[in-house]
Parts: structure tokens; sequence; C-alpha cells
């Protein structure tokens, strides 16, 4: 897996082909301490992702300096797009 998190008691992960840089990840932890593992790996997962893109498509880096990522107690998730703040508002309905 691209995230090199194995600790997920679930997940649903949705990546571009790689010629764009858009994806969306969802994990479920058992607890907060897990999560807090996995958040780190995610942070690492999209400075990689910069570095891949930077050269190959500089236009996809907007999209990277946006990436969104949103931890609450047992939940990560990560959503790269054009449209961060609608995905933000979407997903701060669902993680009060």
């Amino acid at each position: 897996m691209n995230y090199d998190i194995n600790n997920f008691t679930s997940q649903s992960v949705y990546m571009s082909s790689g010629a764009t840089s858009e994806e969306i990840a969802i994990f479920e932890f058992e607890d907060k301490e897990a999560c807090k593992v996995a958040l780190e790996k995610a942070n690492k997962r999209i400075e990689e992702q910069k570095q891949n893109f930077k050269d190959y498509m500089p236009k996809e880096m907007k999209k990277l300096e946006n990436a969104m990522i949103k931890n609450k107690n047992q939940y990560l998730i990560v959503c790269i797009t054009n449209h961060p703040e609608e995905v933000g508002k979407i997903l701060s309905k669902y993680l009060r």
C-alpha cells in the first residue's frame, strides 16, 4: 500500500492512475494512538507525492500543497483534490 499504513481496522483508498495526483484515503483505527502513528505516515505520503510530481507534472503541485488531512478520534482522512474547501465542509459534517 502506498501509505505504508497497516495498523488499521478498516480502510478505503482510491487513487488516480498516476496521471494526476487526486486521491482519497479513509482509515479507521482501534484508538487515537494508532491513528497518530498513521497521521505521520500520511504526511510522509504527501511529501513523497510532491517530490514525484514536481518535475513530472508541476501543475499537480497546487493540489498537493492543499492536501487535506483530517484526524478525528480513531479516523484519518486524506484527500487530494482541486476542491479541498468543498470536501472540508462535507467532512466537517461527519467528523464532529
